[in-house]
């Protein structure tokens, strides 16, 4: 179980919160409590017979190694913003492994489930109660367009070609561009790429950005060479959605 439960924990190294790694996460989760209840099973006759003071104290230190455990593991996932947060999730992983093959670490997982637990209900549980009270993407998208659509048509050419950064995509749809760019989400090195971004911007490959909620924090290299080569065509604060939208036009659009 300890090796299952930290291949999870590999997960955590990427970072993001869209719906598909929530989904994944999700999965995981419910394959994690499977397994606990079976090590849980197992050690079921030793919890029946034994009550003594020594067995209560295995059981105290076994919660607390797990959710230590598991608790630095998912630390190191989060804070630790490079490539090596990886290797020190597997790294953890593969001692995990050495130590399950040492013994029954049922109350282990307790602990490291009660530490993912609270992870979820604080994590993820403010996620979900955050997108249910904000509007839908194809909402924000309709919202957007009704709001500032002539403005926006008067900053396309006639190609009508437009990046939308970053979201939502329904926007695409919903305004009639298409995207001039194959980037459509904005991962954690999207940094990585200002080489071909920049070159798509000085040939002017990319006429108008839509700017729905501003610059995304994986792009903060690329902004200030991508705003010398445009102009602020359009901008309002659209109500509905209460952010402020902009769009840029290339200085050579025609």
């Amino acid at each position: 179980f300890i090796a299952f439960l930290h291949l999870s924990q590999a997960l955590i190294a990427i970072r993001r919160t869209d719906d598909s790694h929530i989904a994944a996460a999700s999965t995981l989760m419910v394959l994690l409590i499977a397994t606990a209840a079976h090590d849980l099973f197992r050690d079921r006759l030793p919890l029946v017979r034994t009550v003594s003071r020594e067995h209560l104290a295995r059981i105290a230190g076994g919660l607390a190694l797990g959710a230590g455990w598991y608790g630095v593991a998912v630390l190191g996932g989060f804070r630790i913003a490079s490539f090596a947060a990886f290797i020190v999730l597997i790294a953890m992983c593969l001692l995990g492994a050495g130590a399950a093959q040492r013994g029954e670490h049922a109350w282990s997982s307790v602990g490291a489930m009660a530490a993912a637990a609270l992870l979820l209900t604080t994590g993820l549980g403010a996620r979900a109660v955050a997108q249910a009270g904000d509007d839908d993407a194809l909402g924000q998208a309709e919202a957007i367009a009704a709001a500032m659509g002539d403005d926006i048509d008067a900053c396309l050419t006639s190609s009508r070609e437009a990046w939308i950064v970053p979201t939502p995509l329904t926007l695409y749809d919903t305004l009639d561009v298409t995207n001039p760019t194959p980037f459509y989400v904005f991962w954690y090195h999207f940094a990585g790429e200002i080489d071909r971004v920049g070159a798509m911007v000085e040939l002017g490959e990319i006429p108008v950005i839509i700017q729905p909620y501003g610059w995304p924090d994986s792009m903060t290299e690329m902004v200030p060479f991508i705003e010398a080569y445009y102009e602020l065509c359009a901008e309002e604060l659209v109500p509905e959605t209460g952010n402020l939208v902009r769009v840029w036009r290339h200085y050579a659009a025609e």
